[in-house]
């Protein structure tokens, strides 16, 4: 009897391991099959390479190839497969704050704020996530936090039974978010902003914080966020205006193959020795 209970529990341990072992294989053919498709990843196929116009070590700026709000609607992208900013490594954060602290500069030399935004619905979807930046006039920019909070506020069906507002202005937003929660977030030029926890993903409009920037731009939303893809023609030139206005607050041209690589690390041996 005794014999037969030792059997019966090796039986069952690798019954329980060939379980594990082909959820994990299922597990991993799901993953490859995400990055494969995914736009957003710049190894995979499926990546729309032109609409790059700088890339750092941990994020890059591309120009978006749907929702295009305005002129100088730009996205920045972690290079890593990353679902959401708030699960991100400490130095993948850092970068994307660098990048909104340039996009700011260069904006505001132009007499315009910027407001960044984000949003993870469905983390089980594993989608890459992406940090729009929208430009405005300054006295609409000047506006844009009473804007949002009233709209986040009145928009109750997007927010199911939680109306709780979270200000981030405080703590940021990857310290007011727990890690493995939906939210839709958005940002004022370098400071903090608005976060809002999604409890219901099914009644969430994706497209709702996009429309309220249409509503304060007197962009058509309905035109806006249902338009197809631009011809290429029109993206590439999209990306060559940008590039334009970027090329004197692109930090990324102090990086190694940079242009200004030499120089940089020239002044920061300069700098090191007095």
């Amino acid at each position: 009897q005794a014999y037969e209970s030792s059997q019966n529990k090796a039986r069952k341990g690798k019954q329980r391991d060939e379980i594990l072992r082909k959820k994990a294989v299922s597990a991993h053919n799901r993953m490859e099959k995400i990055l494969a498709n995914c736009y957003y990843c710049m190894d995979s196929p499926k990546h729309l390479g032109h609409l790059v116009v700088s890339v750092g070590v941990k994020c890059y700026l591309a120009i978006p190839s749907i929702h295009h709000v305005t002129n100088g609607h730009c996205l920045i992208i972690p290079r890593e497969h990353i679902i959401a900013t708030t699960q991100a490594d400490e130095d993948v954060q850092e970068e994307i704050m660098y990048f909104r602290k340039f996009l700011v500069k260069m904006f505001a030399a132009q007499k315009q704020g910027c407001v960044f935004q984000e949003i993870v619905i469905n983390l089980e979807k594993q989608r890459h996530t992406v940090i729009d930046c929208v430009p405005m006039p300054k006295d609409l920019f000047l506006d844009a936090p009473i804007f949002f909070k009233k709209a986040i506020l009145e928009s109750d069906e997007q927010w199911s039974v939680n109306k709780k507002l979270v200000d981030t202005r405080e703590k940021g937003l990857w310290r007011s978010i727990p890690k493995n929660f939906p939210f839709f977030s958005v940002e004022f030029g370098t400071g903090g902003g608005f976060a809002h926890v999604i409890e219901d993903r099914d009644t969430f409009n994706p497209a709702w914080g996009k429309s309220v920037l249409c509503g304060m731009l007197g962009e058509p939303a309905q035109v806006v966020l249902r338009a197809k893809r631009a011809p290429l023609h029109v993206e590439r030139s999209r990306v060559e205006q940008f590039k334009k206005m970027w090329h004197r607050f692109d930090w990324t041209r102090r990086l190694k193959g940079g242009d200004l690589h030499a120089k940089f690390q020239q002044k920061s041996k300069s700098a090191t020795a007095t």
